[in-house]
């Protein structure tokens, strides 16, 4: 009964979030004062064989409006507006134990969020399941020039080495797509995972590499867009690299996220 309530609780409470979403023109990446936006991602790996999929809510609001499987990104990458303050985030599925991040604060303000389900069911330690919040880009937070877009890179995959961006030349890795994308560890880091003015047209013919192999392309899930995403000078964008290595349920993929302005 306690879990009915929530969940009728939380589709008002969606419902409102959505409203508010079309009222106050959220699809920019921009928010008033007291709201805060939020896209979630699913980049969960589930123990072998089982569902991965989750749904998650910030307390009872439903933050993906149901189960969305391993790699998507909920709403089609598109925002919901909460009411700014601390809320308890979890993430729950069929086969999930429920991942929980208490008290995180959403500040407003012209803030815009990224909310990740990461890690493996049954995992200990850094692979462990959990929720990575990650502060997404507000319009002027760098000063671009022309032919630039704000690209930050976010490593959540199950590698056992750290991993980069590199570009290709005759699909051989050459060079790093920008210094700070080399070489990534695991996880979400304020200091490492940072948005970077990187030309556009220096976004093409890339691959993500383990930085112990790095003239050898990791091998992507076929569905990536990594080298299919189209950018567009002045817009900031997330490459997303999750998955693990040998699975074939949850591969390791990357996945470009339009973060400025909301698609």
């Amino acid at each position: 009964m306690r879990f009915r309530r929530e969940f009728l609780a939380g589709m008002g409470a969606l419902a409102a979030a959505c409203a508010a979403f079309a009222l106050n023109g959220c699809g920019t990446g921009t928010s008033s004062a007291s709201q805060s936006l939020i896209k979630s991602i699913n980049a969960y790996v589930p123990p072998t064989g089982l569902d991965g999929s989750l749904t998650l809510f910030a307390n009872t609001i439903y933050l993906t409006g149901g189960n969305i499987g391993f790699g998507t990104v909920a709403n089609s990458g598109g925002y919901v507006s909460l009411t700014s303050g601390n809320y308890n985030l979890t993430a729950s599925g069929p086969s999930t134990t429920p991942i929980v991040l208490n008290n995180q604060a959403f500040n407003g303000s012209n803030t815009a969020y990224t909310v990740l389900a990461t890690g493996q069911g049954g995992q200990l330690g850094t692979f462990a399941p959990k929720i990575v919040v990650m502060p997404n880009y507000v319009n002027g937070q760098l000063v671009l020039a022309a032919g630039t877009a704000a690209v930050r890179v976010v490593n959540v995959s199950l590698n056992s080495n750290n991993v980069g961006l590199f570009n290709t030349s005759g699909g051989v890795p050459t060079a790093a797509v920008a210094a700070n994308f080399a070489s990534l560890g695991y996880g979400y880091n304020t200091g490492t995972n940072v948005y970077t003015a990187v030309p556009t047209s220096s976004l093409v013919n890339m691959a993500v590499v383990d930085v112990t192999a790095p003239t050898t392309p990791l091998a992507l899930q076929a569905t990536t867009n990594l080298n299919t995403q189209s950018f567009a000078a002045g817009n900031a964008y997330t490459l997303l690299i999750f998955g693990q290595p040998s699975n074939t349920s949850q591969p390791v993929s990357a996945l470009w996220v339009q973060d400025y302005p909301a698609p």
